[in-house]
């Protein structure tokens, strides 16, 4: 070491390469990519205090978070700043000091692996986060060693070594390091419990870090997702407070307006997240995912088209073109598409048939009909007066569900379809006997008596049903299998958690919301659900399958 340091040959190359490493990865970054970090010298300021507190927390570790709201100091004239320039020199020399002598030296190791292992996250590269803790996690190997050598070297040994170190003294030191133990395997239990799940975790964050927009943002994601939309809106507003441009918040908030049924807000937050994040593919796609909802396809082209652009290798976002094009029957679109798409994704079955539905001009909507007309039974044309419903072709919804009740004249289902399919043809005059039919037939019927509330309403007449019926777990079931169909999955997940408040053992609630986390490949959240409703009905084999896939693309996405 002593002829290392005094002659720098060693260390020459080894700098030479990483001078030209940076210098080469500098400028073969893009200019579109935004690491989000400060500036170089502020960043760098800001380090020696980090530092300090990585530290520190090796053997405090009380303030953990997974997501920090530190911010940059103000100036080298900060306070923080001298105290730790002071840390990491008088560390860097006591590192200096102990190399001079041999038994020292694996003291010396650990300070200077310390401070190398942090260079890339503590030096000149102006990361976006000041600082996180599992940046710790490496330089404390060598910390590790430094920290047991100092209280062996200086402690242990000259404690042992003493003539008076005597059976007590033993059993005091054994003690000692038994507690410690101890208390830092609570500490461990302790933080597997806030790692626990994505809502714990980010409920840590919110409370040491108050001032992170992210961890506000995250956990308001975690509510929206149960459905408690009041409770995220709170959340992402306050993340807005600490990060205003931030993009990834008005696309959630963008979201969460869609699945309350404010579809104008929702478009005035997603065109703020294009505005303050045009160079990311999300938000000019969850921009067109919305509008294809609205069914507005024109313009959710272009949005999903941009998207493609940024990111050609998204999966998701070509799927959803395809759907697109499919639905408008855009045929030489859907097929270029389908099979640049096979470039990539050479054994997708998806893709597959959407090239197919180009090259026989007939897509799914169309293949669906040929298989009702072939097997016509009230079931199959209830479901797809439901799928021409969805894609806005209210009389051929209503044609459907017309011969589902000639062959089954009881269908309540069926009717309440032909008083929505009025609806959506603004005849709502003819909309109202189809309906009060359906509610004769079934008096609680929920969703039919809205839409002839909705109905009489138009018609400038009274409401005559009384909108209070208790809604049961079974009802927010069948609302929930509406939602998935028409691919509002949070929507899905937000009906079943209500029927899970009126029947807590309701397994088929779990596998509906199973099936809508696959969709949205939030797998963990689908693998709890699946786990959670077979402990409820081990022989539900629908949900059994549904948890599968959530396992097998977990695994597959590590």
């Amino acid at each position: 070491w002593n002829k290392t340091f005094k002659t720098g040959k060693e260390t020459v190359v080894p700098f030479l390469f990483c001078v030209f490493l940076y210098v080469f990865i500098d400028n073969m970054t893009p200019s579109t990519w935004v690491p989000g970090g400060t500036s170089r010298f502020d960043y760098l300021i800001t380090q020696p205090f980090v530092i300090l507190h990585y530290f520190i927390t090796f053997f405090l570790p009380f303030e953990l978070s997974a997501d920090t709201d530190w911010t940059i100091l103000p100036s080298i004239w900060d306070i923080r700043f001298f105290v730790g320039i002071l840390f990491v020199f008088t560390l860097l020399i006591l590192g200096i000091l102990f190399s001079k002598d041999k038994a020292k030296r694996p003291i010396a190791f650990g300070i200077f692996w310390f401070f190398l292992t942090l260079l890339p996250s503590s030096s000149i590269i102006p990361l976006a986060e000041v600082l996180n803790d599992h940046r710790m996690f490496f330089p404390f190997i060598g910390l590790s060693l430094s920290v047991t050598y100092s209280i062996y070297l200086f402690i242990i040994k000259p404690l042992v070594d003493h003539d008076t170190f005597s059976t007590k003294h033993k059993y005091l030191l054994a003690f000692t390091i038994t507690l410690l133990s101890f208390a830092y395997a609570y500490g461990t239990y302790q933080r597997n419990k806030v790692w626990r799940s994505e809502e714990s975790l980010w409920l840590d964050v919110t409370k040491k870090s108050p001032k992170n927009g992210r961890g506000l943002m995250n956990y308001g994601l975690e509510k929206m997702s149960k459905g408690q939309y009041n409770e995220a809106n709170d959340y992402f507003h306050k993340a807005l407070v600490y990060n205003p441009y931030y993009h990834y918040i008005f696309i959630n908030l963008g979201i969460l307006y869609d699945a309350t049924g404010r579809s104008d807000s929702a478009d005035y937050f997603y065109n703020k997240a294009i505005e303050y994040g045009a160079n990311f593919a999300n938000a000019h796609y969850y921009y067109g995912k919305f509008l294809k909802g609205r069914k507005n396809y024109p313009i959710a082209i272009s949005e999903i088209s941009k998207a493609i652009a940024l990111s050609p290798g998204s999966y998701d976002y070509r799927l959803d073109l395809l759907d697109i094009y499919d639905k408008t029957r855009n045929w030489q679109e859907l097929k270029t598409l389908a099979e640049s798409s096979l470039q990539l994704f050479p054994e997708n079955m998806d893709i597959k048939n959407y090239l197919n539905h180009a090259v026989n001009q007939k897509n799914t909507l169309d293949l669906n009909a040929e298989k009702v007309a072939k097997n016509a039974t009230p079931e199959n044309l209830l479901e797809l007066s439901l799928q021409y419903y969805n894609e806005g072709k209210f009389q051929d919804c209503v044609d459907q569900a017309t011969k589902a009740t000639i062959l089954k004249p009881d269908f309540a289902d069926a009717y309440n379809n032909i008083g929505a399919g009025y609806i959506g043809l603004n005849e709502f005059d003819k909309a109202i006997p189809p309906l009060e039919k359906a509610i004769n037939i079934k008096s609680d019927y929920t969703l039919a008596i809205n839409n002839l509330n909705f109905a009489k309403s138009k018609m400038g007449l009274k409401n005559t049903v009384n909108t209070a019926v208790k809604v049961s777990a079974e009802d927010y079931i069948q609302q929930s299998l509406i939602y998935y169909n028409q691919k509002e999955y949070l929507k899905c997940i937000e009906r079943c958690y209500k029927a899970l408040e009126i029947k807590p053992n309701f397994d088929i609630a779990y596998n509906n919301i199973c099936a809508s986390y696959n969709q949205l490949k939030q797998w963990d959240k689908s693998i709890a659900a699946g786990k959670k409703g077979l402990l409820l009905n081990p022989n539900n084999q629908l949900l059994r399958n549904n948890l599968q896939v959530a396992i097998d693309a977990k695994a597959a996405s590590k």
